[in-house]
């Protein structure tokens, strides 16, 4: 019983032994990306616009435009293609169904 106790004894000396050993310290944190600054596109026909996507493949962003009252079904919207470096925009036409 009493090689028992020892053995306790020592098992709890050496996992405190092992729980108050230095730790290394943590890695440096990196610095969060700054935002991309924002692009502002103005007197290119848009009207209500209201999303945006950006087309990754194209380097383009397609904004929907709403071109009325957002509450009314009026089927004249339409998608802008904008260009982020010529920031030019123009218009796809209408993306409603044709009426029938």
């Amino acid at each position: 019983m009493r090689m028992h106790r020892s053995l306790a004894l020592l098992a709890g000396i050496g996992l405190a032994a092992l729980g108050c050993r230095a730790q290394a310290p943590p890695p440096e944190a990196k610095a969060a990306p700054s935002p991309a600054a924002p692009i502002r596109v103005s007197g290119v026909g848009f009207a209500t616009p209201e999303s945006v996507l950006h087309d990754t493949a194209a380097d383009l962003y397609l904004v929907s435009n709403i071109n009325g009252s957002p509450l009314e079904k009026d089927d004249n919207g339409f998608i802008s293609r904008v260009s982020p470096r010529a920031r030019s925009s123009r218009s796809s036409g209408s993306t409603a169904p044709p009426r029938a």
